[in-house]
C-alpha cells in the first residue's frame, strides 16, 4: 500500500515493478492472494468521475502497468520452476480432492461458527467491519477499493471447502487482510473518539475485553491447552470460556452436546453388564478391571459386540451410559482414540447415534469411570445399544462395569 500511494503521487518504473513483485510474492504464498492486485488498481477511486480519470491515468502510464504485470509473473514463475524441477510438471495440484464451492461458500461457518469462526475468535475485527460505514463517510476515496477487496477476499477465503483451514486459532487465512482492514478500524476509532465520554469509556472497555479475550485464547491454544482447534463445539466453548482450569470430563463435550452433570432426577437403572460372560481374548495385555473378565480391545480386536437392551419411549429423556476403563498407554492421535458409542434404535433403524472419544479423558496407566449423556429423541424408539470401538488404535483398552441409567 505504501508503494501504491507513492506511485500515484509520483509514478516511476521502479515503484511499478515493486508493486508487481509484492503482488507476485503474495500470490506465491497463497494463489488466492492475487486479489491483492485490486488494492493498487482501485486505490483512491471514490466516484465514477474518479474511475474515468483513473482509466485515463492508466492509459497514460501503460508501460508501468505492463512492467508490474511482468514483475508479478516473474515472481509467480518461481513456483512453476520449482514444480518442474521437483516433479517434472509445470503445474501440480497438491490439494488432492479439496477445492472451492463457488456457488455455496461457507460464509456463516467461516465468520460465526464456534468451530473456527473469524469473528468468534477475533472479535476486535468486528469493529473494523463496523468501521466501513464511517470510512465511507469520512474517506470515500479509500472506501470502494477496500470494500471490494474485502468482500472478494472473504468470498474466496470461505469458498474453500476446508474452510477451517486445518485447525488454527480462529481464521489464519484472514490475517493477510488485516493491513487493509486497519483503515476501517481506524475510521471506527476516529468516529468513537468524537462520542460523549460515557460512550468512549464503553468503547474502551469493549476493546480491553477483546484484547484480554485474545490473550486468553492464545494462552489456551498453547500453554493452557484447553483450546482444541478444529474440534471446538458450542457446549465445550462455553464450558471453558475465560476459565483456566476445568475438570477432565469437560473434554467429552468436544464429541457430544450433552453433559447433565448432577441435574438428574428419578434415576433408574435400565441395564447393567459386568462382562463376566464376555468372550475371552488371550492376547489382552491388561488385567481385568474387576472380576475374571473385562471387554478388551486392541490392535487385533477393534470392535466390541453391541450390548442391546429394550428401552421404552415412555419415561425420562436423560440417558447415561457409564463404564470403567483401564488403559496401558494413552492414544494421542485423536482419530484413533477409542470410542464409546450409544445408538437409539427403532427396530433395525438407528434413530440417533452418539459417541465420545475415551482417551480425551483417560490417561495412560489409569483406571477411570467415564460416562456419556444422551438426550433421548422425540421420535419413536424401542431399544438402545452400547458398543466400544478402538478406531484403528494399537493401544489396548479394558472395559468393565457397564451400566445405563435413565432419568428426568
Amino acid at each position: 500500500m505504501a508503494l501504491t500511494v507513492a506511485w500515484y503521487r509520483r509514478p516511476t518504473l521502479p515503484r511499478a515493478a515493486g508493486i508487481g513483485l509484492l503482488v507476485g510474492l503474495a500470490t506465491l504464498t497463497r494463489p488466492t492472494e492475487l486479489w491483492s492486485a485490486l488494492i493498487p488498481l482501485l486505490w483512491g477511486i471514490g466516484s465514477w468521475a474518479d474511475f474515468r480519470q483513473r482509466i485515463a491515468f492508466w492509459r497514460q502510464h501503460g508501460a508501468h502497468l505492463a512492467l508490474a504485470v511482468v514483475a508479478c509473473g516473474l515472481m509467480g514463475s518461481l513456483q512453476l520452476l520449482y514444480w518442474k524441477v521437483v516433479s517434472g510438471e509445470w503445474l501440480v495440484y497438491s490439494y488432492e480432492d479439496q477445492g472451492f464451492s463457488w456457488l455455496r461458500p461457507h460464509l456463516y461457518q467461516g465468520i460465526f461458527s464456534i468451530r473456527a469462526g473469524w469473528l468468534v475468535y477475533t472479535p476486535m475485527m468486528a469493529l473494523a467491519v463496523i468501521g466501513f460505514w464511517p470510512l465511507f463517510r469520512q474517506h470515500r476515496s479509500l472506501f470502494w477499493g477496500i470494500v471490494v477487496f474485502f468482500c472478494l477476499f472473504v468470498y474466496v477465503t470461505f469458498a474453500w471447502d476446508i474452510w477451517w483451514y486445518g485447525g488454527s486459532l480462529g481464521q489464519r487465512a484472514m490475517v493477510q487482510s488485516y493491513a487493509v482492514l486497519a483503515f476501517p478500524l481506524a475510521a471506527f476509532v476516529t468516529q468513537g473518539l468524537s462520542f460523549k465520554p460515557l460512550w468512549k469509556y464503553a468503547m474502551a472497555a469493549v476493546c480491553v475485553f477483546f484484547i484480554y479475550y485474545n490473550f486468553w485464547l492464545t494462552h489456551q491454544a498453547h500453554r493452557g491447552g484447553l483450546l482444541e482447534p478444529s474440534f471446538m463445539t458450542r457446549a465445550y466453548f462455553w464450558r471453558i470460556f475465560l476459565r483456566y482450569d476445568v475438570p477432565p470430563d469437560a473434554r467429552k463435550l468436544l464429541d457430544t452436546r450433552h453433559d447433565f452433570g448432577r441435574h438428574r432426577q428419578n434415576v433408574q437403572l435400565v441395564y447393567a453388564n459386568n462382562f463376566e460372560d464376555a468372550s475371552e481374548w488371550p492376547e489382552c495385555p491388561i488385567p481385568p478391571v474387576e472380576g475374571k473378565r473385562s471387554v478388551c480391545l486392541g490392535a487385533g480386536r477393534e470392535m466390541s459386540e453391541a450390548f442391546s437392551f429394550p428401552l421404552s419411549a415412555q419415561g425420562g429423556r436423560k440417558l447415561r451410559a457409564i463404564a470403567v476403563f483401564r488403559s496401558l498407554n494413552k492414544e494421542w492421535n485423536t482419530w484413533k482414540m477409542a470410542q464409546m458409542i450409544v445408538k437409539i434404535k427403532h427396530g433395525e433403524q438407528t434413530v440417533s447415534e452418539h459417541s465420545i472419544r475415551v482417551f480425551r479423558i483417560l490417561n495412560g496407566h489409569e483406571t477411570r469411570e467415564i460416562y456419556i449423556d444422551v438426550l433421548l429423541p422425540k421420535k419413536p424408539f424401542d431399544r438402545a445399544e452400547v458398543m466400544f470401538w478402538n478406531a484403528g488404535s494399537s493401544q489396548p483398552l479394558a472395559i468393565d462395569q457397564l451400566r445405563v441409567e435413565r432419568a428426568d
